[in-house]
């Protein structure tokens, strides 16, 4: 449920993963702030995760709090969750880090108010994979608006399917706006 307080802040009440707790979030500012209040786990990815569901773009995985402080890092640790989750070789999730790396280079993957959506489209991959995290600690990602990056959508597609690819990246976008839009 989002009750909105005032035109600054959008209120979720989330029920945490790990002991039920009830607690509130407020998703124009995320911060470490949003732990359960009984055992501490982290609640902003399972917030954003939930609502996810109603953008039919659900993470397949969430990271409560990435530990990396560079962009090389961060991605480096979503690409080693999309491995874990699908079983995937080292090789694989290197290939993976190295081609969302290649895609920074090619221009920010940050859409501005702490929100980056690094993404890749690879041959081997037979199905799209997703990995929601939230870094604790600012990352510079170099996104439009020039603010450190909070929380990450990764998207890893098959490369045969770029219009689902793109697609999809819509929907994940219009669904991470609609999440900070109030600033």
């Amino acid at each position: 449920m989002v009750e909105s307080t005032s035109s600054r802040s959008r209120i979720v009440w989330i029920r945490c993963d790990g002991c039920g707790e009830p607690g509130r979030i407020d998703l124009a500012h995320p911060s470490m702030q949003t732990a359960c209040r009984r055992c501490g786990r982290l609640l902003w990815t399972t917030a954003v995760a939930r609502i996810a569901q109603d953008f039919h773009c659900p993470p397949q995985s969430t990271i409560a709090t990435l530990q990396p402080q560079s962009m090389q890092g961060v991605i480096q640790e979503l690409a080693a969750a999309a491995a874990q989750a699908n079983r995937w070789t080292p090789e694989q999730q290197s290939a993976l880090s190295s081609a969302m790396i290649q895609r920074e280079a090619l221009g920010s993957t940050g859409l501005g108010r702490g929100v980056a959506v690094p993404h890749a489209s690879l041959d081997w991959i037979d199905r799209r994979v997703t990995v929601l995290a939230y870094a604790p600690l600012p990352i510079e990602f170099h996104a439009l608006d020039g603010r450190p990056v909070h929380t990450l959508f990764m998207v890893a597609s098959p490369k045969r399917d770029r219009a689902d690819h793109v697609r999809y990246m819509e929907r994940v976008t219009r669904l991470l706006r609609s999440i900070v839009e109030q600033d």
